[in-house]
């Protein structure tokens, strides 16, 4: 069980590996994973499948244990957390809850935290993050952002 993983999240994914191993014998087919990771909340492309099966090293057979299933599905379940946690963040920031934040809610937030940054700091979080030049932040600007590494330097310095 990879280190980070729970008991209660090891069991789930137990069980939702035995679902799928139909014929009881330890393995499920690899093609199986895009119906099990849709189950779980992620929608993988093609490619993202290719790229599991051939990091899972499942064979001429195309099965994986639940071992190679642990090792496909560890790095998706960090992300689909990760995802989770930065949407609970996306939603401190977007106090008005419309589905945006501005240059204000940062300053609000940050101050509520301790932190206090200035308008024109605050101005450049927006800018960062707003493709549209709305002066707003929804939430997949966010996300994009965020996944892309977050803020610059210029915009974390105090």
């Amino acid at each position: 069980m990879p280190k980070y993983m729970g008991q209660e999240l090891h069991i789930e994914l137990k069980r939702v590996f035995d679902k799928y191993d139909e014929d009881r014998n330890g393995s499920i087919e690899a093609r199986d994973l895009n119906l099990i990771m849709r189950d779980m909340g992620y929608e993988p492309t093609e490619a993202d499948l290719n790229e599991f099966i051939d990091a899972a090293d499942v064979g001429e057979l195309r099965r994986l244990d639940f071992k190679e299933f642990l090792q496909v599905m560890a790095p998706k379940l960090r992300e689909i957390e990760s995802d989770e946690n930065l949407r609970k963040a996306f939603e401190v920031f977007d106090r008005q809850g419309d589905g945006y934040f501005n240059a204000l809610d940062v300053r609000t937030v940050m101050a509520t935290m301790g932190e206090v940054i200035s308008e024109a700091d605050s101005s450049i979080i927006i800018n960062e993050m707003d493709a549209h030049n709305e002066h707003r932040v929804g939430l997949s600007a966010f996300l994009d952002y965020m996944h892309a590494g977050g803020p610059s330097e210029m915009a974390t310095r105090q």
